[in-house]
């Protein structure tokens, strides 16, 4: 199946225990041992009215009424709250579990392992894409199965082109459109399509070799279809295809399944080099070629964090153009806000360069998980006088430095609209 990017009704526990304000902490206790949950939902009816946790309970008398020792006002998730969301919420505020409500109706329960066990599964932030992780998984489990994979490998034409003469923000869209248009037309029991970086994707399919093969040509006229928004002159996308697999006729003995999916990958992904090597012209085309390039990126230089007994500090600076912008945040080392510092000194100093009536800020800062790395993902608010808030978002995949990664990730947000705006 097709990974997408999931909302907390879809992970969550819908067959929660409870338990009535009125009960005693003795009810409570025998529930919490029958049940193995380490919260209970506290609930009038279907409204939930508080929750119940190990520590609440074992500090309590056992003839208690549950409502004298319950947490009012509890943190709650709204269904269609992203998974990303929740564990953020979960994680800065130190909580393990979250009641999820519908207009104050308790509906199921999500914890952090929830959480966990789905964002393990990396997603790009740009189209809703899995990245090629899953894609590889997901072949070597079908090999393992005893099935017939094929790959299709497709990389845009001259893309390059589009980011260098009309910005980041246009051809960020156009990748979200091209994303949308080959997720249109694939079949999620049968193929699982992914962002394999860049201007690159990929297909993972169980098609037999000649219905991959009309796959991909289906694929190429919906990124052909495909044109720059009104305004930015003249442009048709196009791309380039390989394909792998799909023509196995017997059984694989003692295999390496990992070699082999790396191996399809490899064949596929040289074979639509060549066929961009072997066209006769070009088919990506700017209207206006000799337009300028926009103006130099700022550059990250330097990031410290330094921690004070509950306190850490973030200093960051960026040059541009032989100026120098500093930045610096503080807040309590708990969990992880000190990364959330780091994007905020970012920003900061970013807003030091801004042109007057112009403001931005550090909106959203999100750790997945995607073991052994980590995402990190930023997003940043810009917007001036005369131009509403926009959102900008960044992702840098990262070992165990979070921090400087963070900083990468909230300028190049940033850098996307910057050159515009100091032009």
């Amino acid at each position: 199946m097709l990974t997408t990017v999931k909302t907390v009704e879809q992970v969550m526990r819908r067959d929660v225990p409870t338990i009535g304000p009125a009960s005693t902490v003795a009810d409570a206790v025998a529930l919490v041992c029958d049940s193995e949950v380490s919260a209970l939902p506290v609930v009038d009816g279907e409204r939930l009215v508080g929750l119940l946790t190990l520590r609440d309970l074992l500090r309590a008398l056992p003839y208690r009424p549950v409502a004298e020792i319950m947490t009012r006002n509890t943190l709650t998730a709204a269904r269609q709250m992203p998974l990303a969301g929740a564990y953020t919420l979960m994680e800065e505020r130190g909580i393990s579990q979250l009641p999820v409500v519908d207009d104050g109706r308790l509906i199921g329960m999500i914890t952090i392992e929830d959480v966990l066990r789905e964002l393990g599964r990396p997603i790009d932030p740009l189209t809703g894409l899995p990245w090629a992780t899953a894609l590889r998984e997901r072949a070597e489990q079908l090999l393992k199965d005893g099935q017939e994979i094929a790959l299709i490998f497709l990389d845009l034409d001259n893309f390059g082109l589009v980011n260098k003469h009309l910005g980041h923000v246009v051809g960020d869209q156009l990748i979200k459109n091209v994303a949308a248009a080959l997720q249109a037309g694939v079949d999620p029991s049968r193929d699982l399509l992914c962002r394999y970086g860049g201007d690159e994707f990929a297909i993972l399919t169980t098609r037999p070799r000649p219905e991959a093969e009309a796959l991909a040509r289906r694929m190429l006229d919906a990124v052909a279809s495909i044109h720059v928004p009104e305004g930015h002159g003249e442009f048709a996308l196009a791309a380039s295809t390989g394909i792998a697999g799909g023509k196995r006729t017997g059984e694989r003995q003692d295999v390496h399944f990992a070699a082999t999916v790396d191996d399809l990958i490899t064949i596929a992904s040289l074979q639509s080099t060549q066929a961009k090597i072997e066209k006769t012209r070009q088919l990506a085309h700017v209207a206006t070629p000799s337009a300028p390039p926009p103006p130099g990126r700022m550059r990250l230089v330097r990031v410290d964090v330094s921690m004070e007994g509950v306190w850490a500090e973030a200093r960051v600076e960026l040059r541009w153009r032989g100026r120098r912008f500093a930045g610096q945040a503080r807040g309590p080392a708990i969990g992880s806000v000190p990364v959330r510092l780091v994007a905020e000194a970012t920003v900061q100093a970013v807003s030091q360069a801004l042109p007057e009536g112009w403001v931005a800020a550090a909106d959203e800062v999100r750790l997945i998980p995607s073991p052994p790395d980590v995402l990190v993902v930023v997003t940043v608010l810009l917007g001036g006088t005369e131009a509403p808030p926009e959102r900008y978002t960044g992702a840098v995949v990262t070992g165990p430095d979070h921090s400087a990664a963070a900083a990468r990730a909230a300028l190049h947000a940033v850098n996307r609209r910057l050159g515009q705006i100091l032009k």
